[in-house]
């Protein structure tokens, strides 16, 4: 993969989006999310409080793959490459239904879970050595972060009277983030009507 980084900074080409916002940037960290709009209504107060992410302008989202490529990294190929993927993915709907909890994380969770799952996996595969989350997890759980903290959990009583949410999965956003450590669109890759 390194031969396939070094090829794909190599042939960055001047014309290219990625290329002309990839010179503004000096982080690094990508991310492919689903962004959530119908769950803003729900959990932005929550999320400004409780998520350092919603103050770095990150929306209400549902990762895929997180940390993905570099952002100097990121060529034609690759933005190429994440649309032949997502062209095999219609839109599609789902519901956020469920207020649980992992370690220190209130989140809440979308049903179906499998187009998640299916998009993640298929990235993975693509880009086998930048599996989401870095390879720490070994499942992979769909959801939406609201809060990140000790005692989080005592807020999902603000979140059950709002559920379930309907919502739409559109797009894909490639996120990055700049030197002050705001959250930024790069790309959006709409999934197919």
């Amino acid at each position: 993969m390194r031969t396939m980084l070094r090829t794909a900074v190599a042939s960055l080409n001047i014309g290219s989006p990625w290329l002309a916002r990839r010179q503004r940037q000096h982080r690094g960290h990508t991310a492919l999310v689903i962004p959530v709009p119908e769950a803003e209504p729900a959990v932005s107060a929550i999320r400004r409080q409780y998520d350092a992410a919603a103050n770095s302008g990150m929306p209400a989202h549902i990762t895929l793959v997180y940390p993905f490529i570099p952002i100097d990294a990121i060529a034609d190929e690759v933005e190429d490459a994440i649309r032949s993927i997502l062209l095999r993915q219609p839109s599609f709907s789902f519901r956020l239904v469920t207020v649980a909890t992992f370690p220190n994380v209130l989140y809440l969770a979308p049903h179906p879970a499998r187009p998640f799952v299916d998009l993640t996996r298929a990235f993975e595969a693509r880009w086998p050595d930048r599996p989401s989350y870095g390879g720490k997890f070994r499942d992979v759980v769909p959801h939406l972060t609201v809060a990140q903290g000790q005692n989080v959990a005592r807020l999902a009583t603000r979140l059950t009277p709002a559920l379930p949410i309907d919502a739409v999965a559109r797009c894909v956003d490639a996120m990055t983030q700049d030197a002050s450590g705001r959250w930024q669109t790069l790309e959006r890759f709409e999934l197919r009507s």
